[in-house]
């Protein structure tokens, strides 16, 4: 306000106000100016600053006469002055009004504050990536990568294993550090915007982007070559984190137990083979293969035996004359069920081999040419096992032949004669000369 008023009465201040205190202390300087000590409230939260008129005090007598006793506040009306003997008036001057703001402070200097943001970031990138690419990586896993990777990868399975081993300790101290990153982030981002919720989503999609998505993108696919060259900065993590997070793990292995790792039964490495045999260098014949091991234990012989309605056959009957002779070396087997009467009777077993010095004018019997040699028949039921069949033929018990006859039910008799219903035929490969 300016200090002269209505009829040139000076103009007297409104209301005192508490926010301002005046310290008893002055220094003045030959009574016509001084310097006062004054105390200042903070500003309430919803204000950013605040406006005070300055007024000094003077004596009733000093306005005049006929103005002792009379005052004209701001708006000019007439009335005595406001506190006893002295008035109050606007100060007559250039600076007649005092503002006062709040004064802006940081934790930390601006430019310290950003460098640490910076480096707060990549923190939490590692530690989120890590958490992923480390606890991606089981125990059983770097073991397996150790002894049949590469040079570079059986090196970095070597610098990782030790720390993997720790897993509840890994996995705790990953999170504590992440935690405390992304708070601490929070704190001065907040210090530097002056405002929550501009903090909140800056730090959200700081967080997001560095924090999470790329590096946990880098990670999924290079998490053994990523977590080998930072594992100095996951031990040194750890050794600064123990005092929370070493305590945290023991406690989880009490009741999660011992970390163990992925383990594959008969089912689950069969289908892993199956489903990543587009991406591996297994030739079929070489899958095919493992397929018939890691199955032996749980198909039986009526799996893979081959239907009597699908083998070549001859009657016990038959004559060995040209015909028939033509029509055995047309077939193209060197072994060949004999049966008689219906074709689930099956009694001999033919050798193409024994009819080298059969003469086909002689029109020869064929009984008299499979009981000569008397050949043995091998009869299984049809839920036997194909590695309890495996071990007959390593031990010697089916070495006498190769093919295995499968019936469904019955007995056998002293030398193999079916008391029941022949299913089919299984046999061994012949062996390559």
């Amino acid at each position: 306000g300016s200090a002269g008023g209505g009829g040139g009465a000076p103009q007297r201040c409104g209301i005192r106000t508490s926010d301002i205190i005046i310290l008893p202390h002055i220094v003045l300087n030959r009574r016509t100016s001084g310097i006062i000590e004054i105390e200042i409230k903070p500003l309430r939260k919803t204000e950013k600053s605040k406006s005070y008129y300055l007024c000094t005090s003077v004596s009733a007598a000093a306005l005049g006469p006929g103005a002792a006793g009379r005052m004209v506040d701001a708006e000019g009306r007439d009335g005595p002055p406001p506190w006893g003997e002295t008035a109050w008036i606007y100060h007559d001057g250039e600076d007649t009004k005092m503002i006062v703001g709040e004064e802006k402070k940081f934790l930390l200097p601006f430019w310290l504050q950003v460098i640490f943001i910076s480096l707060l970031l990549c923190l939490s990138g590692m530690f989120s990536g890590l958490n992923l690419g480390l606890m991606a990586l089981d125990p059983m896993e770097l073991r397996i990568v150790q002894n049949c990777g590469t040079d570079k990868e059986k090196n970095y399975a070597k610098r990782i294993e030790p720390v993997r081993r720790q897993g509840n300790y890994l996995l705790c101290s990953l999170l504590l550090g992440n935690v405390l990153v992304n708070t601490t982030l929070t704190i001065l981002l907040d210090d530097i915007a002056g405002s929550g919720l501009v903090a909140v989503v800056v730090s959200t999609i700081g967080i997001v982007i560095f924090g999470e998505i790329v590096p946990q993108a880098i990670c999924s696919r290079h998490g053994l070559a990523v977590g080998a060259n930072t594992i100095f900065l996951t031990k040194f993590f750890m050794m600064m984190t123990f005092p929370a997070s070493y305590p945290v793990s023991k406690l989880l292995d009490c009741v999660l137990g011992q970390e163990i790792g992925t383990v594959y039964n008969r089912e689950k490495l069969l289908e892993m083979l199956r489903v990543t045999d587009p991406y591996n260098d297994l030739v079929k014949e070489e899958l095919n293969i493992i397929q018939g091991a890691l199955e032996l234990r749980t198909k039986t012989v009526e799996d893979v035996m081959t239907p009597l309605r699908d083998c070549f056959m001859i009657a016990a009957e038959a004559v060995l004359d040209f015909n028939t002779m033509s029509e055995i070396m047309e077939s193209g087997y060197t072994r060949i069920p004999v049966f008689e009467g219906d074709r689930s009777n099956i009694v001999d077993l033919l050798f193409v081999k024994d009819l080298a010095f059969v003469d086909p004018d002689d029109c020869t019997l064929l009984k008299t040419i499979t009981r000569f040699y008397n050949h043995p028949l091998h009869f299984v039921f049809n839920d036997t096992k194909l590695d309890a069949m495996l071990e007959e033929f390593k031990k010697g018990g089916l070495a006498a032949g190769r093919e295995v006859w499968v019936l469904r039910g019955g007995l056998t008799g002293a030398r193999g004669a079916a008391r029941g219903r022949t299913a089919g035929i299984s046999r061994l490969p012949e062996p390559e000369s």
